[in-house]
């Protein structure tokens, strides 16, 4: 009489292990690249959001935002208000004197001076690969202002919730800055990116507003070394006209890479 099989033999068990194992090394990297997409998709509409809440904003004023250096400098054409943080007055919830919880009466500071005004909602100054993706971590914990200097951007020991402003330690550049050129001399040859800053009224369209950095392979808010950003890292970087690109983070061509000198290309 025959009998039937009661299971799997080892050799079957192996095979099929083997199998998933295949497929998962095949579909996760595809699954990675998917998210990275998404999310940069996600981020390119936040910087086209940025772009064309600050040209309505410059309609109204006659110029751009106070950029956090000029914020936080002595004169300052617009105080920084003891108490507040980069996106403005709010409620101190906790006690703690930070306030953490904005409630849309009074503007913010540097890119955050859009909102709530011209930027109603505060997630637009938060890009999806930002692991800090709340204004509060936790009941006693409230995450950093942006970085302002390079002294600050490297005692960081996380990020800001605010993606698109502050110091970007790689490139030792404040993102969105309406000073960042210094005036050629007399001897100097002539410098097209003089005119590219928003000090001026009427910069040109390919005028960096700023760029996000978040979306390279080794995201670490300690970590200022230009050395450590790979061939393949990427940001994307929003330019006045709205334009968005996505360009090497570093480039020996320093209009074909990210900061301030980039200059709008080919899309990758």
């Amino acid at each position: 009489m025959r009998t039937s099989r009661a299971g799997f033999t080892l050799v079957e068990i192996l095979t099929v292990i083997a199998i998933i194992v295949i497929l998962a090394a095949v579909l996760l990297p595809v699954f990675g690249r998917a998210k990275e997409q998404s999310n940069r998709t996600h981020c390119l509409s936040n910087l086209h959001q940025i772009a064309t809440a600050i040209k309505l904003y410059k309609l109204d004023e006659r110029g751009y935002p106070y950029d956090l250096q000029e914020t936080v400098a002595s004169p300052s054409p617009r105080p920084w208000i003891p108490g507040e943080r980069w996106f403005g007055s709010g409620t101190d919830a906790d006690g703690d004197g930070l306030v953490d919880t904005p409630d849309k009466q009074h503007p913010g500071y540097g890119l955050a001076t859009l909102y709530p005004h011209y930027i109603e909602n505060i997630r637009v100054f938060n890009c999806p690969n930002n692991e800090t993706d709340v204004l509060k971590d936790s009941e006693m914990e409230d995450p950093p202002d942006p970085p302002i200097t390079e002294a600050q951007a490297e005692a960081l020991t996380r990020w800001s919730f605010q993606s698109y402003d502050g110091w970007d330690t790689a490139l030792n550049q404040l993102k969105y800055d309406r000073y960042w050129r210094n005036e050629p001399g007399p001897s100097d040859p002539p410098d097209r990116h003089y005119i590219r800053q928003l000090r001026w009224r009427y910069p040109p369209e390919d005028t960096v507003l700023t760029w996000c950095t978040f979306h390279r392979a080794v995201i670490d808010p300690t970590d200022p070394q230009l050395e450590n950003l790979r061939k393949t890292d990427r940001d994307l970087v929003v330019y006045l006209d709205g334009t968005t690109r996505v360009v090497p983070s570093w480039a020996e061509v320093a209009e074909q890479g990210s900061g301030h000198l980039s200059t709008p290309g080919e899309q990758e």
